[in-house]
Formats: C-alpha cells, sequence, structure tokens
C-alpha cells in the first residue's frame, strides 16, 4: 500500500515538474528536454543500460571498414552503425 502511494507521488511530481518546467521553455526545445527527462528515468529504472546508453552518445567504437556493404540502400556509415549494434 506505501509503495503504490509512494508511486502515484513520484509520478506526480514528475508530472508537475515537467509541466512547469515546459511553460519556460521554447517550443524548439520542448521535445530536447522530453527527451533527456524521459532518458533519465528510463536509465535510473535500468531499462536503459550503460552500454546502450554508451552506443547512443558515441557510437561503435570498433573499426568495421574491412566488412563490406551488401546492400545498396544503406549508406556506409549507417552499415558500420547497424553492425557495431
Amino acid at each position: 500500500m506505501l509503495e503504490e502511494r509512494l508511486t502515484i507521488l513520484i509520478d506526480d511530481i514528475t508530472n508537475s515538474v515537467y509541466t512547469n518546467i515546459c511553460r519556460g521553455l521554447f517550443e524548439q526545445d520542448k521535445l530536447m528536454f522530453s527527451f533527456m527527462n524521459t532518458s533519465g528515468i528510463l536509465r535510473r529504472s535500468n531499462l536503459i543500460s550503460v552500454d546502450e546508453w554508451n552506443f547512443f552518445l558515441r557510437g561503435s567504437v570498433t573499426d568495421f571498414r574491412s566488412t563490406q556493404n551488401p546492400v545498396d540502400y544503406i549508406d556506409e556509415a549507417t552499415w558500420y552503425g547497424l553492425l557495431g549494434l
């Protein structure tokens, strides 16, 4: 019962903070704030691992230049990114 109330309280506070901050942001910045807020929540909940977050920020550190792209509808940079995943 206490855990359920705590979850409701945290959700309510998160929603209130999000709404109030978005009031002061320009339209063009709201999407970035939403992304940063959501990704922070998911990382703290361990729904996004450290490795996934680092890949998103930096890409793959492995050099795949020796691997040929077998299809012509994906450019080289995208192909190397897919290999990194």
